[in-house]
């Protein structure tokens, strides 16, 4: 009888040590879940903040950046590449001559004033501005930072939104963003490995 109290001691103490071990990892594990929540909540709060109106001007003047070059990438390269093999030159009714580089003689021809195409701005009827963001993008660049700076924070819609609504700059949010997403991926990882802890003790966790 002695060595069955021995063993239910040890069962005892065994079980015992297993629920204590179950409490802590429920806490760790419901922790770890509040602090998910809270860090996607703030990446979704994150990019919804405004910015300051310096740098809410200064992303405008980006933008005139990355639409010329985009404007270039998409028209532009195709223009050329089409002008280049023949698809929109005089030649371009001789299928043998299509998709192949323009001889002597067409390139002479469109030097000379043979024909009329549009590199820039293919679409003879509508102007794209964008053409000016990408050749002469520091030009409107420089025109456009004197031109808002004279405009008042009213003209940006900065009268309709409270002071505190402002967050920080797109710098500093972008790093934020960066730190929250690593921060989640951390958090995850942990509840996962909770959740196979939990698991392998024959505790089922709410999927």
């Amino acid at each position: 009888m002695a060595t069955d109290d021995t063993i239910f001691d040890a069962a005892a103490t065994a079980f015992a040590q297993v629920q204590t071990t179950v409490t802590q990892l429920k806490s760790d594990y419901a922790s770890v879940c509040a602090q998910i929540a809270d860090t996607q909540s703030q990446l979704t709060a994150a990019p919804l903040a405004y910015i300051p109106l310096a740098d809410l001007q200064a992303g405008i003047l980006d933008f005139i950046d990355a639409s010329g070059l985009k404007y270039a990438q998409d028209e532009i390269t195709g223009t050329v590449s089409n002008f280049a093999q023949n698809y929109m030159s005089g030649n371009n009714n001789n299928p043998a001559l299509a998709g192949k580089p323009l001889r002597f003689c067409d390139i002479e021809g469109a030097v000379n004033g043979a024909g009329f195409i549009q590199l820039l701005t293919p679409y003879k009827n509508v102007f794209n501005d964008q053409v000016l963001y990408y050749f002469f993008g520091q030009l409107v660049k420089q025109g456009l930072s004197a031109l808002m700076a004279d405009m008042p924070p009213e003209a940006f819609g900065y009268d309709a939104i409270h002071p505190d609504m402002i967050g920080t700059d797109r710098v500093t949010r972008r790093a934020a963003i960066v730190s929250l997403n690593a921060q989640l991926s951390t958090l995850q990882g942990q509840k996962a490995d909770l959740v196979s802890k939990l698991t392998a003790l024959g505790v089922r966790i709410p999927s």
